[in-house]
C-alpha cells in the first residue's frame, strides 16, 4: 500500500518544495523530501500505511470546513511547519 503526499499551496521556508511536488511513500522515506516536511507528515503516514483512517475529517467536511471534493477519511491536509500556514500539503492513500 502506498501513500501520496502532494504540495498544494504556500512557499517552502527552505526552498526545497514547490507547489505540485508529489512524493510516494511505501516503506522508506521519499527522496527529496526535507526533514521538516517529513516530521510534519510522518504521524499521518504511519496511520494510513497501516490501514488507519481519520473519521473526524467527515465531521469537518459535513460542517463546511472542507470543499466537497477536498478530502475523505483516507486523506488529511497539514501545514509545514505545523500551525505556520506556510506550506499546505495533502496526505492520501
Amino acid at each position: 500500500m502506498a501513500v501520496r503526499i502532494t504540495i498544494k499551496r504556500g512557499k517552502c521556508q527552505g526552498n526545497f518544495h514547490q507547489i505540485g511536488d508529489t512524493f510516494t511513500v511505501e516503506s522508506t522515506t521519499p527522496a527529496g523530501m526535507c526533514l521538516g516536511a517529513w516530521d510534519a507528515v510522518s504521524p499521518y503516514l504511519s496511520a494510513l500505511l497501516y490501514g488507519g483512517n481519520f473519521p473526524w475529517v467527515m465531521w469537518f467536511k459535513r460542517n463546511g470546513h472542507f470543499a466537497k471534493s477536498e478530502t475523505n477519511e483516507s486523506e488529511v491536509s497539514h501545514e509545514c511547519p505545523p500551525k505556520s500556514k506556510e506550506v499546505h500539503s495533502r496526505v492520501q492513500r
